[in-house]
């Protein structure tokens, strides 16, 4: 049992211990000082004792008051001599960088993406004898897509190995799009393990609580809530711990 929690603080404080054993030295002399009042104040049956009995007096107050006044001052030279003396060893410097902090558009440059030329299909024509088809023929399964193309997507990826050297490094990935994005669902593809409690991101208009994630043991799902939309002007930065050279494979949308 621990008798110091359950006791006042100025109880276990050293002054109040230095000033109670003062206090008690002080008492002792004064006992002392009496009781050779005492003794002296009887009639002595010696001769040439009564100068004696008038100068006596305690005599280990003088030394007392000597070591604790060199305990004082040595007490402190000693402190002083060693805080000069230890050299200790200096923690290292730790340089991190940090991204630049930007809240209006002009701060992220226009991108000339270059586009991709698509090679038409090559439909091969029907024979027909003498140019005329009895029947209009089936070139196989047609399919009909009448909503939009799924955006396209570019990133890039920076990677700061940890400073405790346990196997983990930051991954920051930067993530455009090629047109605006209304309440998208964006997967991460991963080459390797990722920890899912270290994700943040963060996009120009839009809050923590408008951006959720899902993740995978390598993909991390983000979602963009209505009525945020994920314009092309815009950046959204993607920062997770991940294991040391992992990288990301593929960024493909959802929805």
């Amino acid at each position: 049992m621990n008798l110091r929690v359950h006791l006042p603080s100025w109880l276990i404080n050293p002054a109040f211990v230095f000033m109670c054993m003062c206090g008690g030295l002080a008492l002792l002399y004064l006992s002392h000082k009496q009781q050779l009042q005492r003794i002296l104040a009887r009639p002595s049956g010696l001769v040439g004792v009564e100068q004696y009995q008038i100068t006596e007096r305690p005599g280990w107050l003088l030394p007392l008051l000597c070591v604790v006044l060199a305990a004082l001052l040595v007490t402190p030279l000693l402190a002083l001599f060693y805080s000069l003396t230890y050299k200790g060893t200096m923690p290292p410097l730790v340089h991190i960088s940090s991204p630049p902090v930007c809240k209006t558009v002009d701060c992220f440059p226009s991108r000339q993406r270059p586009r991709t030329a698509t090679p038409s299909p090559v439909i091969n024509a029907p024979q027909c004898p003498n140019g005329i088809c009895s029947t209009a023929p089936n070139f196989g399964v047609q399919t009909v897509n009448n909503g939009d193309p799924l955006p396209k997507f570019t990133f890039t990826e920076t990677s700061t190995p940890d400073l405790l050297n346990d196997g983990w490094q930051t991954s920051q990935v930067s993530i455009h799009v090629d047109r605006t994005v209304p309440s998208a669902i964006i997967e991460v593809d991963f080459s390797g393990l990722i920890d899912a409690s270290t994700i943040s991101s963060r996009m120009l208009n839009a809050s923590e609580e408008q951006i959720s994630y899902e993740t995978k043991p390598s993909a991390i799902r983000v979602i963009i809530e209505h009525p945020t939309a994920f314009l092309a002007i815009y950046e959204l930065m993607l920062t997770v711990k991940a294991r040391t050279g992992t990288k990301v494979t593929s960024i493909t949308s959802i929805r």
